[in-house]
């Protein structure tokens, strides 16, 4: 890995991640209903595994679906183009 490679990284991992246990619920309900018809508009089957909204980090809507082992993410450009 050269220098500036490693430098990257450790800035990436360095960065400040919000404390999103403090946002307001009125809040998480909005991204909730977005995501909601972002997938009705693109992905209508992951409807059924019941996604939820986790957080935003780095530009990403991060998003978790039931039986599903990790977590899903969508660029926020990408996301709003749809709504």
């Amino acid at each position: 890995m050269t220098k500036r490679a490693l430098n990257n990284a450790r800035e990436k991992n360095n960065r400040e991640i919000p404390n999103y246990e403090n946002w307001d619920n009125d809040y998480i309900e909005q991204y909730q209903i977005l995501l909601i018809e972002y997938l009705k508009k693109t992905s209508p089957e992951k409807l059924n595994f019941n996604p939820n909204f986790i957080d935003i980090i780095d530009g990403r809507l991060r998003f978790g679906l039931a039986k599903h082992y990790g977590v899903l993410s969508v660029g926020l450009t990408s996301f709003l183009e749809y709504i």
